[in-house]
């Protein structure tokens, strides 16, 4: 038993490796009592310390570490506490389902160390050691000492007030321009979705972490320690967080920062409503608050909302799924929580409803100027191209939601499932549909769009989807460049509009206006004569199958003459009983035919049962494939004019007659 004595009276002693954090930290730890002084002493000659790659299995090679130091031996004579250094850290605990191991084995002979002054506190024949290995799984590792995972930590710092810049600057330098914010929304909205990426279930490389930390600043997360609530830092959600150092103390300053900009929201309204309703003797000044105080109703606090819409319902949800609801505050969050999540769902419906339903009036700037910022340059002619802000907030709902899954459970993949698709239906939707009014804007919110998409499909490298080191390298590579470009889009963006001023812009839009209704109504037209086209051809198509049994009809009934005019011929018998209609028996007495003794009979009609419109459609009309049909009248009369009697040897009732046989002879 582990520090007892055994039937031999003989203590047998374990040790083990108690964790290693990402900090590089662990904790070695023996099961009983022993020798700290001599331990401290020989601990590199007594312990052999190496740790073996993902790889292991291939390579069979062990990998030593850049640097190991025991740093307490504690009083308790028991535990042994250290830091240990890695070339490249960053390498380290990538993978879930294969793991990094760190190794701690005994190398020196059990003789060496059982003397008069050695290991054991007592007699050396009454210890033992119970095992002479044993191993860690390690986990990633932070180590900022390190050159690579420094450089991005100190360039992390500085693109969180070059992003901070970034954001003020472009929306004082337009606002003066008087070409209008969309830029501004448009690259605050794509880092808000840009700056929770790292907390879906992925373990990137951890200099990456630092890589997306700046678009924090879309979030209002300003600070690395919150004032007032230093406990807070250092509670985290789950481990994802921990790795994005992305604790409960930053999410209330995001929700802090919410609330600040509310109340200046309001009370910038207050005062502008305050000089709309004060008689000025500047007109100027009475004019402005007027212009403004349509703006405050509502589209200012839509703006507001749809900027702050991602972090409330994050903030409601991820309080929803607490259960830590134990004191009256926490409550009272919970309470509010649902509120906000209640509220996140509803308002949204209502809002793309009110649009539909105004609809027919869109085009008129009075009938949308309370919510134009919904509809911030969108072209308004079409249903599909207003269904844009529907978008924009199931996206942030349903995102939301899935961020605050934790990571045990069994639905998680759904976060990248849906992450993934929504951005490539979206591109869909933009390439399709166009929903902006010009090209140029088109092309810079696809554009954003683009690189959120490979921003989506690389992180998907650093599942265990590939435990190749190069490939999530190469992904590291491709995340840094897609953050770049996002950033890049922004600025040619903000150049351009500068560049084209409200004038050019205003005439673009127009022109693009015409355009699209010149190139949407042709598209009408040729798809209204492609219909006519297709609904002839159809109709065409149906008349063939009549037609058909129209000639077969035809057919049969030639047949069917041609069979009775020879049996007729053939059983004289029978002729005179079975004579078909429209035929005429040029008979005359003394039992001759032809020459002018021939009295001819009157005509008679053939097929008197048959259907009237198929004797039109024979008499008058054309079957394809063949020549013209003879009226039955035509054909009567060729009959009746023919000289039947020029068939050789045709019988008759009277025998056999001769076609130059004349009356005379017969007399």
């Amino acid at each position: 038993m582990i520090g007892d004595r055994d039937e031999d009276g003989i203590t047998q002693v374990n040790y083990t490796i108690e964790y290693v954090d990402d900090k590089g930290h662990g904790s070695l730890k023996f099961t009983s009592p022993i020798h700290m002084k001599w331990l401290e002493e020989n601990f590199h000659d007594f312990f052999n310390v190496y740790w073996r790659d993902t790889t292991y299995r291939k390579t069979k090679q062990d990998l030593s570490l850049l640097d190991f130091k025991p740093t307490i031996f504690s009083e308790d004579a028991m535990t042994v506490n250290f830091t240990l250094k890695f070339s490249k850290p960053y390498r380290i605990g990538l993978l879930v389902k294969k793991s990094d191991r760190l190794h701690i084995d005994v190398k020196m002979n059990e003789t060496d160390y059982s003397g008069t002054y050695g290991l054991w506190l007592g007699k050396a024949d009454t210890y033992k050691l119970g095992n002479d290995a044993d191993k860690q799984r390690l986990e990633m590792i932070f180590d900022f000492d390190n050159e690579v995972m420094s450089t991005f930590r100190n360039i992390a710092k500085n693109m969180y007030w070059v992003l901070i810049a970034i954001i003020v600057v472009q929306f004082i330098v337009l606002s003066i321009r008087g070409v209008g914010l969309l830029p501004v929304w448009v690259f605050i909205e794509y880092l808000q979705l840009v700056g929770f990426m790292p907390i879906y279930n992925f373990r990137l490389i951890p200099y990456l972490y630092d890589a997306f930390k700046p678009s924090l600043v879309a979030h209002m997360i300003i600070f690395d320690d919150t004032p007032f609530i230093e406990d807070l830092d250092k509670e985290y959600f789950n481990k994802n967080y921990e790795n994005y150092w992305l604790s409960v103390g930053k999410l209330f300053q995001s929700f802090f920062f919410v609330c600040l900009f509310l109340a200046i929201l309001i009370m910038a309204n207050i005062v502008v409503f305050a000089i709309h309703k004060c008689n000025c003797s500047n007109n100027a000044l009475g004019t402005w608050a007027s212009k403004k105080m349509t703006q405050f109703k509502f589209n200012a606090y839509i703006r507001y909302y749809m900027l702050v819409y991602f972090d409330t319902t994050f903030f409601s949800v991820m309080k929803i799924m607490d259960p830590n609801n134990d004191t009256v505050a926490r409550k009272a969050a919970l309470l509010l929580s649902y509120v906000l999540f209640v509220v996140n769902i509803v308002l949204p419906v209502f809002l793309i409803a009110h649009i539909n339903r105004r609809f027919d009036i869109l085009a008129m700037k009075e009938a949308k100027q309370s919510f134009n910022s919904l509809l911030l340059k969108i072209d308004k002619a079409s249903r599909w191209r207003i269904m844009n802000p529907a978008y924009f907030f199931a996206r942030r709902l349903l995102t939301a939601m899935l961020l605050t899954l934790p990571i045990e459970n069994t639905f998680i993949f759904l976060q990248y499932v849906f992450i993934l698709m929504s951005s490539h239906a979206y591109i869909l939707y933009m390439v399709a549909v166009k929903p902006y009014q010009t090209p140029g804007i088109n092309s810079y919110v696809l554009a954003s769009e683009t690189f959120y998409s490979a921003l989506i499909i690389a992180i998907f490298i650093f599942s265990d989807a590939t435990p190749e080191m190069s490939i999530k390298f190469g992904a590291g590579v491709a995340l840094i460049v897609s953050l770049i470009l996002l950033v890049l889009s922004n600025l040619i963006m903000n150049v351009y509009y500068l560049w084209q001023g409200p004038a050019k812009i205003k005439k673009t839009i127009k022109e693009a206006t015409l355009k699209r209704a010149e190139k949407e109504a042709l598209e009408r037209a040729e798809e209204e004569e492609r219909k006519l086209k297709k609904k002839k051809e159809e109709e065409e198509f149906t008349k063939i199958p009549d037609e058909t049994m129209n000639m077969s009809s035809i057919d049969q009934s030639n047949t069917t003459n041609q069979n009775n005019t020879m049996s007729e011929l053939n059983n004289p018998k029978k002729r005179g009983k079975n004579k078909k209609k429209g035929l005429e028996d040029n008979v005359v007495d003394g039992g001759t035919m032809g020459g002018d003794d021939f009295q001819p009979t009157k005509k008679r009609r053939r097929n008197k049962d048959k259907d009237k419109n198929k004797q039109d459609d024979l008499a008058e009309g054309t079957i394809t494939g063949t020549g013209p049909v003879k009226s039955k009248k035509r054909k009567n009369k060729k009959t009746e004019d023919g000289d039947p009697t020029t068939t050789v040897n045709q019988q008759t009732d009277f025998g056999t007659t001769n076609p130059a046989t004349t009356k005379g002879d017969l007399l």
